[in-house]
C-alpha cells in the first residue's frame, strides 16, 4: 500500500494531549465572569426581604447586559479551540 504524503510535516505539531495555549487560558478568562454571576445571585438572595425584589431586577439586568454576552462569546471560543485540539492532525 503506498504511503500518503502530506505537504505539512506533522512532527512540528504538538500531540493532541496538549491543546494550544489559548485553549488552556480560556477557562481562566471565564472565571471572573462566573464569579460575578455567582455574586450577582447571592446579593439579592441575602438582602433584606423588602428590598429583595428591587435587587433581583437590578442584578438581573446587570447579568443580562454585562455578563451573558461575554459568557456567550467565550463559550463559542472554548468550543472552537476544543474542536481544533481534537482534530489537530486531520487538517
Amino acid at each position: 500500500m503506498p504511503k500518503e504524503h502530506s505537504f505539512v510535516s506533522t512532527s512540528s505539531f504538538p500531540p493532541p494531549s496538549h491543546p494550544p495555549f489559548a485553549a488552556n487560558s480560556l477557562p481562566y478568562s471565564q472565571m471572573p465572569l462566573l464569579v460575578n454571576k455567582l455574586i450577582f445571585s447571592l446579593i439579592p438572595a441575602r438582602a433584606p426581604f423588602f428590598i429583595r425584589p428591587l435587587l433581583w431586577m437590578v442584578f438581573g439586568q446587570l447579568d443580562k447586559q454585562m455578563l451573558m454576552p461575554q459568557i456567550g462569546k467565550n463559550k463559542v471560543m472554548v468550543g472552537f479551540f476544543y474542536f481544533l485540539a481534537l482534530h489537530e492532525h486531520t487538517f
